[in-house]
């Protein structure tokens, strides 16, 4: 089972190609693809290092950015009401991109740098938007 950080599943849906390194982006790429391919995969979701995190160069034992990252972790979980522990992607993605909101954006990711390098608004909400749509189909 994937184990994977909650704000993670915002940040595939908005991913361009660019990471910390060559293996981040890699496993980015990897994990989105299967994860794409598989939507019903259970995942196990935890504020917590993940498969991800894994390969971001920038943590040695204790990531450099921890405490603003477990904030967007538990802001994603409470707002989105998830918790700890497994379930399908696809389910996940529904209880966030179903009610996802310019608004949820900025109170979840305002502290994170690919925030505010402008990386991934236009993503998330054309994301959101779209998932909306095919759900009032």
């Amino acid at each position: 089972m994937l184990l994977l950080r909650p704000h993670h599943l915002l940040c595939f849906q908005a991913f361009r190609g660019k990471g910390y390194s060559p293996t981040f982006v890699s496993a980015m790429k990897n994990t989105i693809k299967n994860l794409q391919n598989n939507p019903k995969q259970l995942i196990f979701l935890s504020p917590t290092f993940d498969n991800i995190c894994a390969f971001c160069p920038r943590k040695n034992d204790l990531c450099k950015e921890n405490h603003s990252v477990i904030q967007m972790d538990k802001k994603v979980m409470a707002r989105f009401s998830l918790s700890k522990g497994p379930i399908e992607y696809e389910t996940a993605l529904k209880k966030i991109f179903l009610h996802f909101s310019a608004h949820d954006h900025h109170f979840i990711c305002a502290s994170c740098s690919w925030y505010k390098q402008g990386f991934c608004h236009k993503e998330l909400l054309a994301f959101a938007h779209s998932f909306q749509q095919v759900s009032n189909s």
